[in-house]
This record gives C-alpha cells, structure tokens and sequence, in this order.
C-alpha cells in the first residue's frame, strides 16, 4: 500500500529520500495502525504539499491525481 503524506509541521515531518524519512505524531499513529492491522505501506512524498485540482480534460493533479490513476 502507498500512503501520500504531507510534509505539515507539528503532526508529521518528512525528510525526502528513498523511501522518505518520516516521523511525528500522525506517522507514529499510522505506523501503530499497521501493526495491529498486519499490512505494510510505502510511504510516498510528492513536491508539493497541494491536494490537486481538476483540469478541463477532467484528469486530476497532484495527489487526486495520484489516487485518480491508480
């Protein structure tokens, strides 16, 4: 599973790499999730901290759009 997380100061911190470097409260809750549900997750930074837009021939940006093409 990818999970897309925004680099936002006080709840997460991410570091770009490969994979990125993540830590704060909501990566520490999330990776808590993971364990007690079993199931693993690549963690996957984009360049913008932005939720994407609709363009006119209906294809999404940023992250819509990743989860749109997938």
């Amino acid at each position: 599973m990818r999970v897309i997380f925004m680099n936002f100061p006080v709840y997460n911190v991410a570091v770009p790499g490969r994979p990125p470097r993540l830590g704060g409260v909501m990566v520490t809750v999330f990776r808590m999730i993971a364990d007690i549900l079993n199931f693993c997750f690549t963690p996957v930074l984009l360049d913008q901290n932005i939720y994407g837009e609709k363009l006119p021939n209906g294809t999404w940006t940023a992250k819509l759009g990743l989860l749109d093409r997938k």
